[in-house]
């Protein structure tokens, strides 16, 4: 919070967003601050189609499996990822929506998916369990400088950026893209991002707009 502080940036604490309008938010507060574009990272919400497929959810609409990442009450049919809902034995709540455990869940549904293909039964005590200690959480805040906590110690600054940079490059699938995105991380070492690479929305022109366009009608 202080180093984004320190680059400009406004943190509100204690406070909720109740509504958005296209240039202005309303805070909890009663505050309302206009804008011209909003940018919304308050989380995921899984698809409608996962929310209404008719099996049990939890509060916030994904889907509860047991240990064995089988959908409660369906034999056989697995769930992973951002649309599971998982419980922690240690903790007692839902395992979290984030990679590092969608890739081990991936690993265990496809250990019991192969049992089920070879013939084994439900009650097959061979079945891989999902049993998985957070490793913990990282975010980078702006060039070269990240925050996290690994195995129960904080970590900032360059050392955090470095660590979670190694991490992501290390998990990705094949070498080339390993090195695709390697050599562009080191020249963003050296040059600042290029605009032009940005990609760009293009509108579509209005009925009304096209019509003008073909009477000769200049903007």
């Amino acid at each position: 919070m202080q180093k984004l502080r320190k680059d400009g940036v406004e943190v509100i604490l204690n406070t909720r967003l109740v509504g958005a309008e296209r240039d202005k938010v309303s805070l909890s507060d009663g505050v309302t601050i206009p804008c011209n574009t909003l940018v919304w990272t308050g989380g995921i919400s899984p698809n409608t189609i996962i929310k209404n497929l008719a099996c049990s959810h939890d509060k916030s609409g994904r889907i509860m499996a047991n240990n064995h990442l089988e959908i409660l009450d369906f034999e056989d049919a697995y769930v992973i990822g951002d649309c599971a809902s998982i419980v922690d034995p240690r903790a007692g709540t839902p395992y979290p929506p984030t990679a590092q455990h969608a890739l081990r869940q991936a690993r265990v549904a496809a250990k019991n998916l192969i049992s089920v293909i070879n013939g084994r039964s439900a009650a097959d005590t061979k079945k891989v369990i999902f049993d998985y200690k957070t490793k913990g959480m990282m975010a980078l805040i702006g060039q070269r400088n990240g925050v996290g906590i690994l195995f129960g110690h904080r970590v900032h600054g360059f050392i955090a950026w470095w660590l979670w940079r190694s991490y992501y490059l290390g998990n990705l699938p094949t070498l080339e893209k390993k090195l695709r995105v390697a050599v562009d991380w080191f020249i963003d070492l050296f040059f600042k991002r290029d605009v032009t690479r940005l990609k760009t929305l293009t509108v579509e022109r209005s009925i009304e707009d096209r019509a003008k366009q073909k009477e000769g009608i200049r903007y």
